[in-house]
């Protein structure tokens, strides 16, 4: 299983950023989620990073609507919801369980 993972991983079409974050951190998500390629074209959404200081809900109601407008499946929101953070916010995201998370609702909870 690991070698397939490793065969997506090293395949598959991921915009610059995210492809990065998951060199770098064993990320949390199901199989399901990790083998999700977006479209040549996607870009980052232009939204401000949250550091854990701000309304969480607030922060996510703005992620959630763009990466709509974008044309996002709910995998691809989960691989790219990290670049949206910083700080505290972004170390709890790199703590958690490898594998724990296995849809877009399991992140927002």
């Amino acid at each position: 299983m690991q070698r397939r993972m490793d065969d997506y991983e090293a395949n598959r079409k991921m915009p610059e950023g995210i492809k990065d974050m998951m060199d770098e951190t064993e990320p949390p998500f199901t199989e399901d989620i990790l083998i999700e390629e977006f479209p040549a074209d996607f870009k980052m959404i232009p939204i401000k990073q949250y550091d854990g200081k701000e309304n969480p809900a607030g922060h996510m109601h703005g992620y959630c609507t763009w990466m709509r407008i974008r044309g996002a499946t709910q995998a691809q929101m989960c691989l790219a919801f990290s670049l949206t953070s910083t700080g505290p916010a972004l170390q709890w995201f790199q703590q958690l369980e490898p594998g724990s998370i296995g849809s877009f609702r399991e992140l927002k909870q």
